[in-house]
């Protein structure tokens, strides 16, 4: 059931990330306001280079102001509680070719975890850096992988690819390499990686 729900978000669209993480359209303008103005507790709110950051509904939620409008990005760690995730190595220019990026997906591993993680992502490729994902799976499996590209990324035949591993033991990590972004962590860590990948999309961390 959990690998259902995972390949359920990648090919089935954001409705399932929304309930696993509880996020939904929320008013949080007044809080925003409050949070400008310093009158929320550190844990309600705090401003990050210049970005408001507030807590509503379990989620750390983003005020991104772009040339042509305001997000609202709702994600399970704001940039504080993920400064010491470490993302090192460097992307190769052909990574920003094209409209779309491939998430490779296990199709024989899923846990709630690893299911926020890619709902994060896949919710926040559009936003965050305007292009689409596209499902595949990183081995065959018959049941949930039939007219799926086979692809990771040791076999990314070249194309943007973000892979999603859950390490045991590991803490979280993001480590770009050549056209491809591996996100690695156990449960927890694994959300906080892709989390802090996703706040460096919007430019609100380096």
């Amino acid at each position: 059931l959990a690998i259902i729900a995972v390949l359920a978000i990648a090919f089935g669209g954001f409705r399932y990330y929304d309930a696993l993480t509880g996020a939904g359209i929320v008013n949080i303008d007044d809080l925003h306001t409050q949070n400008l103005e310093g009158e929320l507790d550190p844990d309600q709110g705090y401003l990050y280079n210049s970005f408001s950051f507030v807590f509503a509904d379990g989620l750390w939620w983003g005020e991104i102001r772009q040339p042509d409008r305001i997000v609202k990005i709702p994600l399970r760690y704001g940039p504080r509680e993920v400064e010491n995730i470490t993302i090192e190595g460097q992307l190769a220019l052909e990574f920003n070719f094209g409209e779309n990026v491939t998430m490779a997906i296990d199709p024989y591993y899923a846990n709630k975890y690893y299911s926020v993680a890619l709902g994060e992502l896949n919710n926040n490729i559009a936003s965050g850096i305007r292009r689409r994902p596209v499902a595949a799976c990183t081995e065959n499996n018959e049941a949930i992988c039939e007219g799926r590209d086979i692809i990771s990324c040791e076999n990314n035949q070249g194309r943007p690819v973000i892979e999603i591993q859950n390490r045991v033991g590991e803490a979280g990590k993001v480590t770009l390499k050549g056209t491809c972004i591996l996100i690695t962590g156990d449960n927890l860590e694994l959300v906080r990686a892709a989390d802090r990948l996703i706040w460096q999309w919007y430019r609100v961390m380096s």
